[in-house]
């Protein structure tokens, strides 16, 4: 099953091609068993330790708690199967830096000792006792980071570093992008460094990207929202369509300005590539604010939404100067700075994409396996 794959995936290390396993094994159980039955409880286990095999503790953290809750319900005080799940929850309060992790295997070993004779399960006995001796007389770790890494950036691969700024949630075409660019990935031709969304609710959207990037393989892209004054002129009524995949993460603790800044700081010299299909008001303050790090790190910005024109300078095309908006002066602001500063600017009208039809067949082969992103309307 999804589950039992997903489980054996992390056993291995490889947490990180469970997760999108183990998010649609979550999804199946608490519909077919209900919230309160253990096998889901077992489901979330197995995402929370892909999580956690791959450092999102947090996010563990939170499934953990709920998969328990749960168990504490079904099971008698003492019941047998508490245990694996109190030790995974003993190592990801330890990775938190939180000082119950002790205590949570004391009760696991305690457990242990009420429902086994000697010499039975005697591999989980030693494994607690020895986790248990080595928390003795240590200093107490500092906690996991919220923030997460920024992706390698290795400009001699060839390949396009890309930052995305959109308005995930209000339309499914941001998500099918995200498909796209994930199997871009698995090409080896682009990889994703770092996702802002933007548009009020700019932190919902944010769970609705960060649970499309974990449905499609790349729960290592690190994810902000926006809080720049041009995203919060827009309209806080704005459509969001409910997504089952988006998940509230305490990784996503980052504005679009720091994680941008963050990801510039990083790379090297003219190797990423910011695209935004909507408001830019991140992009804007960081040109204004650290413009010399912007204008040497920054290769190429590619925009979208505003009419166009022929081209001049290093522009593919550039924004005409009727029918503007508040938000496309943000844009022209932005245009304009980088020809200043001589990153090459490609602007998209937003209606050439009538002159590309989307294949519905690439949506089709989604929803054959029911992915999560290939549901949405």
């Amino acid at each position: 099953s999804l589950n039992y794959c997903a489980d054996a995936l992390q056993a291995l290390g490889r947490g990180k091609e469970g997760i999108s396993l183990g998010m649609h094994a979550v999804k199946i159980r608490k519909h077919i068993f209900g919230p309160l039955h253990p096998a889901y409880a077992h489901a979330l286990s197995v995402l929370a330790s892909c999580y956690h095999c791959i450092g999102r503790s947090y996010d563990a953290l939170s499934l953990m708690k709920e998969c328990l809750d749960i168990c504490e319900k079904f099971f008698s005080e003492n019941h047998a199967n508490l245990i694996p799940n109190l030790m995974l929850y003993g190592s990801v309060l330890h990775a938190v830096g939180d000082e119950k992790a002790r205590s949570v295997y004391e009760r696991a070993l305690a457990i242990h000792n009420l429902n086994f004779m000697d010499g039975q399960n005697a591999k989980q006995l030693q494994k607690l006792k020895d986790t248990i001796e080595e928390r003795n007389g240590r200093t107490p770790q500092a906690p996991a980071s919220l923030d997460m890494p920024i992706p390698c950036i290795r400009s001699e691969s060839g390949m396009v570093h890309a930052i995305v700024c959109a308005d995930f949630g209000r339309r499914a075409s941001d998500e099918y992008m995200l498909s796209v660019a994930a199997s871009l990935q698995q090409m080896g031709t682009l990889k994703l460094i770092s996702v802002v969304t933007v548009t009020p609710p700019q932190v919902l959207r944010a769970d609705a990207a960060r649970g499309a990037l974990d449905s499609l393989l790349l729960p290592d892209v690190p994810v902000a929202y926006s809080r720049s004054s041009s995203a919060a002129s827009g309209s806080s009524n704005a459509k969001t369509f409910k997504s089952d995949y988006g998940i509230s993460s305490p990784h996503v603790n980052n504005t679009g300005v720091e994680l941008i800044t963050r990801a510039m700081m990083t790379a090297p010299d003219k190797s990423l590539v910011i695209m935004c299909t909507a408001c830019l008001g991140d992009v804007s303050e960081i040109i204004e604010t650290r413009r010399d790090l912007f204008a040497s790190k920054v290769k190429e910005i590619v925009l979208m939404g505003f009419p166009a024109k022929s081209v001049r300078r290093r522009s593919s095309i550039e924004p005409e100067e009727s029918g503007i908006d508040a938000e496309d002066e943000v844009r022209r602001k932005v245009f304009q700075s980088c020809q200043d500063l001589g990153v090459a600017t490609v602007i998209i009208y937003k209606e050439i994409a009538l002159g590309f039809p989307f294949p519905s067949s690439f949506v089709d082969d989604l929803a054959e396996t029911n992915h999560m992103v290939s549901l949405q309307t």
